[in-house]
């Protein structure tokens, strides 16, 4: 059975840096993120016709554009409104969860690496992990960050930090964490973090 990493961290904390970095080496990703767009957008998944069946059926016409969905208008509803954001997780996190078990019976790589922003005390991606690998970076840097990758406004961005874990929260769950401002300093951590999970594969 091969290991899995599961990396976590705060919406523009550099996750993606991390697994891309860590594919290069031996690793093979499963980015959760990737999965929750592709739920969303018709036969770029498996399951993407019960996602958007039941976006549909929850949130209307509203957050669909020449039938697809407006990612942006989804976005500003389940930010604004709490309730909107649960019943959004209570549609996708099941059908993300059961394609990240599915992904991770795919022979490739020597371990695996599993990407979940929304990464919690009670989450079923513990069950799943044999080392939690938690990323951070300065509030302010992630803001600037995010504000200039999604383009929005600087309340939107906090709303949207603010929505998730608090980094004391992912700290509490982490094995390693990578406080990720040097890039070499993080590449250096990440090479023994591969050659560690490598070689226990032979042991």
């Amino acid at each position: 059975m091969k290991n899995n990493i599961v990396l976590t961290g705060g919406i523009a904390s550099g996750k993606t840096f991390v697994s891309d970095y860590l594919a290069t080496l031996n690793a093979f990703v499963i980015d959760t993120d990737v999965i929750a767009r592709s739920l969303l957008v018709l036969d770029q998944h498996r399951y993407s016709d019960i996602a958007l069946k039941s976006v549909y059926e929850c949130f209307g016409d509203e957050v669909f554009n020449d039938g697809a969905v407006d990612r942006k208008k989804l976005r500003n509803i389940i930010f604004s409104n709490s309730d909107a954001r649960k019943q959004l997780e209570n549609i996708m996190h099941p059908l993300i969860f059961k394609s990240v078990q599915e992904d991770l019976q795919k022979d490739c790589g020597l371990y695996n690496v599993i990407s979940v922003p929304l990464l919690r005390f009670n989450s079923p991606y513990l069950s799943l992990a044999h080392k939690v690998l938690v990323v951070e970076v300065d509030q302010n840097i992630q803001l600037q960050r995010l504000m200039l990758r999604d383009n929005i406004d600087k309340q939107l961005a906090m709303r949207i930090i603010e929505s998730q874990a608090s980094n004391q929260e992912r700290r509490n769950l982490a094995n390693t964490i990578i406080i990720n401002t040097n890039v070499l300093h993080t590449r250096n951590i990440l090479k023994q973090l591969d050659k560690q999970y490598s070689l226990a594969l032979f042991k």
